[in-house]
């Protein structure tokens, strides 16, 4: 008998303390040098652009709210540009919000960062655990992740925003995943959910996502598993989270100074 292409998630799915506490001592590690330096810094290299442009965006939501993110001259003045259309959805700066009104300026930023690596770390290791069932896997993914080179050029570049999304691929393709072997229509959903909010963070991570997503499918179908219940309820919990501002955005791309879609982007 031929043995499966996917693996069936292990009973245990959840991770020990150990597991966490690694993952929270991975995030300390790379991001000590901005940790000593926690009033005056934050992480990325001075003197590129897009470092001021978040720091702008996040504040700038935690003052006026998305609305008023919709039209500001803030940027590219004096033209009036909507930041949802050219950045994506603000949701890392919704997620940064708590951390700055405890820590504030600009502790509470880094703070909201090293958070997120801990969360990806996390997220990543519970998907090797689902897929292996062993815990020393769990804990070299979460690390890999953390110190991944295109998520540590991103932060220099001072982009952690697709730091925050790609937390929500390894949860997408971990529920996908029971879904699949379980003929689950609500991992599905939540599964989809989950690649909703990386492309509401992104929105070229939408893109990349459903690629991985359909690798998974691809494989699921090879080995033999129905796939219809996880498309339908994955695409329906994809569109409930992401599917308006998505819309919102592409039908704005017109409106905005140098905002278009090309097949040459990146």
């Amino acid at each position: 008998m031929s043995r499966p292409l996917l693996p069936v998630p292990r009973a245990r799915e959840g991770l020990s303390k150990m597991t966490v506490g690694l993952q929270v001592l991975a995030a300390l590690v790379l991001m000590w040098p901005v940790l000593q330096r926690i009033q005056t810094h934050v992480p990325g290299k001075s003197g590129l652009a897009d470092l001021p442009g978040t720091l702008n965006l996040h504040w700038l939501v935690h003052e006026v709210g998305i609305s008023g993110v919709t039209h500001t001259r803030m940027l590219m003045y004096p033209s009036t540009v909507d930041r949802v259309v050219i950045d994506g959805f603000p949701l890392d700066a919704l997620l940064s919000w708590p951390f700055l009104a405890i820590f504030g300026w600009p502790a509470g930023f880094t703070v909201f960062i090293a958070v997120a690596m801990v969360a990806l770390g996390c997220a990543t290791a519970w998907l090797a655990q689902c897929w292996w069932g062993d815990e020393r896997a769990a804990f070299v993914a979460g690390v890999v992740a953390q110190a991944s080179p295109f998520l540590t050029r991103e932060m220099l570049q001072g982009r952690p925003t697709q730091l925050v999304g790609a937390i929500f691929l390894p949860l997408g393709i971990g529920l996908l995943l029971r879904s699949l072997t379980r003929g689950s229509a609500r991992d599905a959903g939540l599964g989809g959910g989950a690649i909703g909010l990386g492309a509401l963070c992104y929105w070229y991570y939408g893109a990349f996502f459903a690629i991985a997503v359909g690798l998974l499918l691809l494989v699921a179908r090879l080995d033999g598993r129905p796939v219809l219940t996880t498309i339908w309820a994955s695409t329906l919990g994809c569109l409930i989270v992401a599917g308006v501002p998505a819309l919102y955005a592409f039908q704005g791309l017109g409106d905005m100074p140098g905002a278009d879609i090309r097949s040459t982007d990146t």
